[in-house]
């Protein structure tokens, strides 16, 4: 609730001063200024007067309403990035709690402000993303997540569990995590599995092709979260044939999908290395330098071909983690720009953060710092630096 901001509306919208206020409902002048700037309230045998003066009811003078919409919810927990980001992260770890508190009957809020902690360590300060802060939203969007849980309403519950168990593998609760992974309904029947189908059979080739997208979008994100668990587990493994195998899959995937991560290529960077094959490995760099610039940069191609020049949001991450379905609902915020992958929104500013976590890792992380050195990586480097240098002056890191 922000009376004062009320308040302020209603006095410029009527035409009269803090004074003609003041004077209409037996206050001082410096009562009002207090009221308007929040550093105090109107008592509350003032609020009747007051409502009357200005000729609305005492709900519209409080801001009051009886349900939030979802559109409100959203346009509320949009606001909650831009103030981790501009006034820190205890201002936003309170942002998210006084919302909760003035909608303490909004399980959707709640599950809007769960959900940020997917994307929100993107907005914390430099100085300000620590492991600890991670736990703090963490353990706060589990708190609520629970609450949801435990006697919400039963339509948020997938998506609750879904986002829940992502928190609690991150915090090493595996058993729970899984416990909730098992609960998640499993379609016996994906009705976009069989309309390409029955497009083809009646000839419409459009709709085919649409709904073909849909299919391709959908499991081919799912394809390659899948293939970039399984190259993980075979590096762990050592078994080489696996990785090279899922490697080429991995490449072939990003180039259809348009998604950029270059995880093939560190894979196979991996193998090159292993191998003592150095020209290889500095081959890998280079090209896994290219897909991560073209993917951060916005300069992948292969999604906007397979969507016929459309990009669409909602199927993917900056950071490699699904959306949950009510993230995918979220249009762009005014102001972003498109991330290329498929449907991933990051605006220029958290860009330039990405590529210089890049560039910390390629100088001092294994594997990379093995190359530093080599021509290939001076090269890697370069091209790095002048992304990283066109973002800064507002072009596209080409």
């Amino acid at each position: 609730m922000n009376i004062g901001a009320t308040i302020v509306n209603l006095r410029r919208e009527k035409g009269v001063t803090q004074e003609q206020l003041a004077r209409a409902v037996g206050v001082s002048k410096p009562a009002v200024s207090k009221w308007e700037t929040g550093q105090s309230c109107p008592d509350i045998q003032l609020l009747a007067p007051i409502a009357r003066y200005f000729g609305v009811t005492i709900d519209a003078l409080l801001s009051f309403t009886r349900t939030l919409s979802r559109e409100e919810a959203d346009r509320l927990a949009k606001e909650v990035p831009g103030i981790f980001e501009q006034e820190g992260f205890q201002a936003g770890m309170e942002r998210c709690a006084s919302l909760v508190r003035e909608y303490p009957d909004s399980q959707y809020l709640k599950l809007k402000v769960a959900g940020l902690y997917t994307t929100c360590a993107l907005h914390f300060r430099e100085e300000e993303r620590t492991e600890e802060n991670l736990a703090r939203f963490r353990e706060y969007a589990l708190e609520l997540l629970e609450e949801i849980l435990s006697g919400g309403e039963s339509r948020y519950w997938v998506q609750a569990k879904g986002i829940a168990a992502c928190c609690y593998m991150q915090n090493g609760n595996y058993d729970r995590a899984e416990a909730y992974l098992r609960e998640l309904p499993v379609p016996e029947i994906d009705p976009d599995s069989l309309l390409p189908a029955l497009c083809l059979y009646r000839g419409d080739w459009e709709q085919a092709a649409d709904a073909s997208r849909r299919v391709i979008r959908r499991y081919g994100n799912m394809a390659l979260q899948g293939v970039g668990t399984l190259l993980r587990s075979a590096w762990e493994l050592g078994d080489a044939d696996t990785v090279r195998c899922a490697s080429e899959a991995s490449a072939a995937l990003e180039e259809m999908l348009g998604c950029r991560t270059g995880i093939g290529w560190h894979y196979k960077l991996l193998l090159a290395m292993k191998e003592t094959d150095e020209q290889a490995a500095g081959e890998c760099f280079e090209r896994y330098v290219d897909a991560v610039v073209a993917g951060i940069c916005g300069e992948a191609e292969g999604y906007g071909r397979l969507d016929g020049g459309e990009r669409e949001v909602g199927h993917g991450h900056a950071d490699g983690h699904e959306q949950t379905d009510i993230q995918k609902d979220d249009p762009p915020c005014e102001g972003q720009k498109l991330l290329t992958g498929p449907g991933n929104i990051i605006d220029r500013k958290d860009r330039i953060l990405i590529l210089e976590q890049y560039r910390i890792a390629f100088g001092v992380e294994e594997p990379y710092r093995t190359l530093s050195g080599t021509e290939a990586y001076k090269r890697g480097m370069e091209k790095l630096r002048k992304a990283i240098c066109g973002q800064k002056e507002g072009g596209n890191g080409a």
